[in-house]
């Protein structure tokens, strides 16, 4: 039982534009989205067993915009940017199994019969849902002859702070974080060879 579920369901609507710019140097894209899952499928850890149990929440909405920009400053600088703003909550959640030490009280987590603990998500921000998230870069390439190119690039990476736990636990947090990641190396005209030095998360 603790590994039966029903089907998800989803419905909703994208709209958006894409668009080049100045002459063709500029790309510029956005969209907005929104969509409602019924009978969402999520897992719910069980303190009094030491379990997991997969199950479906009652209903989900997410909500948000997303945009990506790539700006051609000249032959050899590309800039780049991408991101999006995301509202993901629980309309509907009841009856989702307490954390481990969560206060007894009538709205937090109540006892249900058969000693089961449950508590209301209703309202509540999903889990692995951070509110924004987004990159910008660039990459530089410099003809060194007419077979190689020098080629640096370097990217940074921001994720908002999100819920690493489905149940509500107020310690499962992850706080936000940006990594760096850069590249240094000298690619061949055709593109078929490239001899690169890559970091990825430079700041740890």
């Amino acid at each position: 039982d603790n590994i039966t579920f029903g089907e998800e369901d989803a419905g909703g609507y994208e709209i958006g534009v894409k668009t080049t710019l100045l002459d063709g140097q500029m790309t510029l894209n956005v969209t907005l989205y929104d969509y409602t899952f019924d009978d969402l499928q999520v897992s719910q850890f069980r303190p009094e067993t030491t379990t997991y149990v997969i199950g479906n929440a009652a209903k989900a909405t997410t909500q948000g915009i997303e945009f990506d920009l790539t700006y051609q400053v000249n032959e050899q600088l590309v800039i780049y940017a991408e991101g999006g703003y995301n509202n993901a909550e629980y309309d509907d959640y009841p009856q989702v199994a307490c954390y481990a030490f969560q206060p007894r009280a009538p709205g937090q987590c109540e006892t249900f019969a058969g000693g089961l603990e449950f508590q209301d998500l209703s309202g509540e921000t999903l889990a692995a849902a951070p509110d924004f998230a987004g990159s910008v870069g660039f990459e530089f390439t410099q003809p060194l002859s007419n077979n190689w190119n020098f080629v640096l690039a370097s990217e940074a990476i921001y994720t908002d702070d999100y819920r690493t736990a489905s149940n509500g636990e107020p310690l499962a947090v992850q706080p936000s974080f940006t990594r760096i990641r850069a590249r240094l190396g000298l690619m061949s005209a055709d593109g078929q060879w490239e001899f690169a030095l890559i970091g990825r998360n430079l700041t740890d």
